[in-house]
């Protein structure tokens, strides 16, 4: 009731930034506009990185070969699928994986969950972040030390090429390696249909309800109907 958008959230919370830089330091309305604008498309490329995470990752989980896999009734099958698709998404992007395999996982369990054939939600949770122990093109490390302004570079007095580190032979066979292993793991761990731990119709319910609220949201309201975090959201000059 109280707490409005995360995106109105953080417009105040820049505001609140943009004032105190002006009125508590030095800097000039100049000179903080101009940090503002600065910092703002400095974000452009990790933003765009995020809004490519989420779109991808909600493209694949809707996509026809994840859907066809979906319609399968095989556990284990689907177990597999929710970790191939964590570990592969986690190896080309750390953020990529964390969104793609939670979305699939979360989208086995409704399906199964719907025509009543049981799958084990506390495994797929674990395998939509198999991926973890898997790095790849996206990885931090590897890439700092690269540049010549890392710490590496200061103390060993030359950068580290990707070509021996991500895309080594022996870190190549490794990850390789790691990924068959984790799908036998899984394979393995995937318990029976009598142990399986479904996902709670509770979770279910409360996303149905969420989305429900959401189209609400979206109807005509009145200004005095509003409460005060729905008057912040469709505030006019926020939305300027």
């Amino acid at each position: 009731k109280w707490l409005p958008s995360a995106y109105v959230l953080a417009l105040l919370l820049t505001l609140v930034a943009f004032l105190g830089a002006w009125g508590l330091t030095d800097s000039s309305l100049l000179d903080c506009v101009k940090y503002m604008s600065q910092g703002m498309y400095s974000l452009l490329s990790f933003t765009m990185q995020m809004v490519l995470v989420l779109v991808t990752g909600h493209c694949l989980a809707s996509s026809k070969p994840v859907k066809k896999l979906l319609r399968s009734k095989n556990r284990v099958a689907a177990t597999l699928t929710v970790a191939l698709v964590g570990m592969i998404a986690t190896y080309l992007n750390w953020g990529l994986g964390m969104i793609a395999g939670a979305l699939v996982a979360k989208e086995i369990a409704r399906v199964f969950k719907g025509r009543g054939v049981k799958v084990d939600y506390a495994v797929l949770i674990a395998a939509c972040h198999a991926g973890n122990i898997i790095r790849g093109p996206s990885s931090s490390i590897p890439l700092e030390v690269t540049a010549e302004s890392s710490i590496v570079y200061e103390i060993v007095g030359d950068i580290i090429p990707t070509t021996a580190t991500l895309y080594s032979s022996w870190n190549l066979i490794i990850t390789v390696l790691v990924l068959i292993s984790g799908l036998i793991t899984y394979a393995l761990i995937c318990p029976r249909e009598s142990e399986c731990i479904e996902i709670q119709q509770a979770v279910l319910d409360a996303d149905a309800a969420r989305e429900e609220a959401e189209e609400k949201a979206h109807a005509a309201k009145s200004w005095k109907d509003m409460d005060f975090a729905e008057k912040l959201d469709n505030f006019a000059p926020l939305a300027i």
